[in-house]
C-alpha cells in the first residue's frame, strides 16, 4: 500500500524490536523463497527497501528523512522537488507498512522479471515510479484546482504501492473497455477495495495513478521510453563490441 504518513512507531515502545525482526524475518525467507540462479533485481528492490527502513528507524532523524523524502505534491511543483518521485516509494511509515508492500512486490515483480529480464524491469521499475509520481501529481493539482479539494495536492505520503499498482496491471488478463486495454482479472480491483477497508489511511489517489499508467503502457502510450531504452540499449552493446 501507499499510505499517508501515520502510525508511526514510537521509540521505545516493548514491542518495536521483537516486531521488527519478526518482519525482516519474513521477509527474508519470502526472498529466499522467491531467489533464482543469479542476482534477482526484485530481492534487490526489496531489500534495499527493509535495509533502508532500518536505518531510518534506528535513526534520531527519523522523522526528519520522512520529511525531507516524502511525497508532497505541492513541494513537488512549487520547489521543484523532483527527486520526490524516486525517494518517496522507498520510504515506508511502519513495519506493516513495508511488510505489504516488500510482499507485492515480490509476487509482481518475480513475474515481470522473468518475462522482461532484468534490465528492462529495473528500467521498467524506474519508469513507473516517475510516471505514476506524475500521474499523482496531476491528479492532486486537477482535484486542488477544479474541485477545490487542496487536501489533495497537499497530501504527504511514502510507499512503493503506486510503482506495484502499475505492475500488476502488467501481470492481470486483461479485455477492452472502449477500445481501451483494462484489467479484466476481478481479483486485482478486488485488492485495490479491500486495501482500503485493512488501512484507510491508503492513498488511494497513488493507487489511482499507478492503475492508470499500467493501462497507459498497456496501450502503447508509453512505448516511445521503452524505444529510447532499446535503441540506447543496442548502442551500447555494439561499442562494447
Amino acid at each position: 500500500t501507499k499510505q499517508n504518513m501515520f502510525l508511526q512507531t514510537t521509540e521505545g515502545e516493548p514491542y518495536r524490536n521483537a516486531l521488527q525482526y519478526a518482519v525482516y524475518g519474513f521477509m527474508a525467507a519470502k526472498v529466499i523463497q522467491t531467489q533464482k540462479p543469479g542476482v534477482s533485481v526484485t530481492s534487490c528492490l526489496a531489500l534495499s527497501q527493509a535495509a533502508l527502513h532500518l536505518a531510518r528507524t534506528n535513526s534520531a532523524m527519523s522523522k526528519t528523512w520522512l520529511h525531507q523524502y516524502c511525497f508532497i505534491p505541492r513541494r513537488i511543483v512549487n520547489n521543484r522537488e523532483w527527486y520526490r518521485f524516486l525517494t518517496a516509494p522507498l520510504m515506508h511509515t511502519n513495519e506493516f507498512h513495508l511488510l505489504l508492500n516488500v510482499i507485492s512486490l515480490l509476487n509482481v515483480g518475480s513475474v515481470l522479471e522473468r518475462q522482461y529480464g532484468k534490465a528492462r524491469f529495473l528500467f521498467l521499475t524506474f519508469v513507473t515510479a516517475v510516471a505514476s509520481g506524475m500521474m499523482d501529481v496531476a491528479l492532486s493539482y486537477g482535484l486542488d484546482t477544479i474541485l477545490q479539494q487542496p487536501k489533495y495536492f497537499n497530501q504527504v505520503s511514502v510507499g512503493f504501492s503506486g510503482i506495484i499498482s502499475a505492475l500488476a496491471v502488467l501481470t492481470t488478463q486483461h479485455t477492452k473497455v472502449y477500445g481501451m486495454i483494462v484489467p479484466s482479472d476481478p481479483t486485482y480491483y478486488i485488492n485495490m477495495v479491500v486495501s482500503n477497508f485493512v488501512n484507510p489511511n491508503v492513498h488511494n489517489l497513488g493507487h489511482t495513478a499507478g492503475f492508470l499508467v499500467g493501462v497507459l503502457y498497456k496501450n502503447g502510450l508509453l512505448t516511445v521510453l521503452f524505444d529510447m531504452y532499446k535503441n540506447a540499449s543496442t548502442s551500447v552493446r555494439k561499442l562494447l563490441h
